[in-house]
């Protein structure tokens, strides 16, 4: 089963499953614990141009690291009676051009993941990745295949990578950290803007600023699990990443077609990468909104004399404690807290029920806010 908890379109093709495994062992606070770090560190890639895409082994390791997953056996093209052998799942690495259920298959080479266990029918292969493509769309997939069917799949895999882990003792969730090195955005930059063959270089870059914003996103879902107030300089840093994809993405197409590149393509890029530091330090985030979340989390959980995560669990009708005049109460005290006065058309009691919907009330009244 792909755990509900995972939100796919957040990870790229190996973290996905990395993670939905995590999830089977660990349970859903292991799902986005992959986004603890925000780091940039390019290297030389399979060819020529720099790559920020991790390899098989730093994915393994990251999963050790951040996942509580230990390999305890790596095999390149085992035979195919040993893939069932136990009664959990194997990860399972290969390209994706040969693979039917995404629509890179016959379309294009990239690599690729999924879980595989034994099953009633014989064999089931989960998928989480989820992904539009300009070959179609990818989604989160559960497959059943016989044992023959699978051996036939199994077979027309040029390559193939199969891992098996240990599930080890998950630590408490860890800080957030961002880690970029100017020096290293300039030289990544300059070798994308200056590599001659401009239908490779593109194609490649588009790939690039797809994996920054997926990891950008995946931070961010990892900040407001950790209840960390997402400041709003990070929310707009979103926005401007998902410009600076669909600029790369069309300036690609049209190279791919003979025309001109879109000018000023990589000095955005290159201005876009170097704010990343000020606008998803976490520090940033808390001094931005002036710890908003943790004071309007305290301030409710005092109302309704229960525990701080707990109002952050669900809406705040589902405790047992809550009432319109603990609302009215609520409202009131906040404030007093933020020395502000809510505009009675903001006091809608659908608007007053989620700890986030308040800290937007809280933002949007603030003198400063805006």
């Amino acid at each position: 089963m792909i755990p509900s908890s995972v939100e796919a379109e957040l990870f790229d093709c190996l973290q996905v499953n990395l993670a939905a495994l995590a999830v089977r062992h660990h349970g859903d606070t292991a799902a986005h614990l992959l986004g603890s770090e925000l780091v940039f560190r390019p290297k030389t890639g399979r060819g020529i141009l720099p790559t920020v895409e991790p390899s098989l082994d730093e994915q393994l390791a990251a999963a050790r690291r951040k996942l509580g997953l230990r390999v305890v056996d790596s095999a390149e093209n085992p035979p195919v009676r040993n893939l069932l052998a136990d009664d959990g799942p194997v990860f399972v690495v290969t390209d994706a051009y040969h693979l039917p259920w995404v629509p890179y298959h016959h379309c294009h080479h990239v690599e690729h993941s999924f879980l595989l266990e034994p099953s009633s029918a014989g064999a089931c292969i989960s998928d989480a990745y989820h992904n539009d493509t300009q070959w179609g769309s990818a989604r989160p997939c559960q497959l059943e295949y016989s044992r023959p069917a699978l051996a036939a799949l199994i077979d027309d895999l040029p390559r193939y990578v199969v891992v098996r882990f240990e599930p080890e003792r998950l630590g408490p969730m860890p800080l957030p950290s961002v880690e970029l090195d100017r020096d290293e955005v300039e030289t990544y930059i300059a070798s994308y803007c200056r590599f001659s063959d401009r239908k490779a270089a593109l194609q490649r870059f588009s790939l690039e600023v797809w994996l920054l914003l997926r990891a950008r996103r995946l931070y961010m879902r990892y900040l407001v699990e950790r209840n960390t107030t997402v400041a709003r300089a990070a929310r707009e840093q979103l926005d401007r990443w998902a410009d600076v994809v669909a600029r790369v993405y069309l300036s690609y197409r049209r190279v791919y077609r003979d025309r001109p590149e879109l000018p000023g393509i990589f000095p955005l890029v290159q201005n876009v990468l170097n704010e990343d530091f000020a606008a998803f330090s976490p520090r940033a985030s808390v001094e931005d909104d002036g710890g908003i979340r943790a004071t309007v989390r305290e301030t409710v959980a005092s109302v309704l004399g229960v525990d701080g995560p707990l109002v952050e669990s669900g809406a705040l009708t589902d405790l047992a404690t809550f009432s319109s005049l603990r609302m009215v109460e609520i409202v009131e005290r906040l404030e007093s807290v933020f020395s502000v006065e809510f505009p009675p058309g903001s006091l809608l009691p659908e608007k007053l029920t989620h700890v986030s919907d308040l800290c937007e009330l809280v933002r949007a009244t603030r003198p400063w806010s805006g």
